[in-house]
């Protein structure tokens, strides 16, 4: 008795200090819909990614109607990041992006050498 309780405690200990980044890997698959905003000007956004444990992929649909296709997309301890190339005036312009998910509205925004580059972009889950 004394060894099965020894092993319950450890095993809930163990739990405790793994990071609950599956459960957010989890939460992110899906539709979403947000907007960026620069200056006066609104534009929407859809992001639709699909989770396979830390990993995704997915589309992210910007204002331009540009559709990028999402690569290197992976769920981290604090939340979550993922690259696209954009074409920027007849040009490949790779972006990363960085975020997490807060009270269900993903929170993310482009970085550039570590640093955070350009508006927060916010989304809403929307069920089809």
């Amino acid at each position: 008795m004394r060894n099965q309780n020894r092993l319950l405690f450890v095993s809930l200990f163990v739990l405790a200090l793994v990071p609950p980044t599956f459960a957010q890997g989890t939460d992110l698959a899906g539709h979403w819909e947000g907007a960026i905003h620069r200056g006066s000007l609104t534009g929407k956004m859809n992001l639709d990614l699909q989770i396979a444990g830390p990993v995704f992929t997915g589309t992210l649909y910007d204002p331009s109607g540009q559709t990028l296709q999402i690569r290197n997309g992976k769920v981290v301890q604090n939340g979550f990041a993922f690259d696209v190339t954009a074409n920027q005036h007849g040009q490949p312009k790779p972006l990363h992006f960085v975020g997490n998910l807060q009270n269900g509205v993903i929170h993310m925004h482009t970085t550039v050498n570590g640093a955070t580059d350009g508006p927060e972009l916010t989304f809403q889950r929307h069920v089809k």
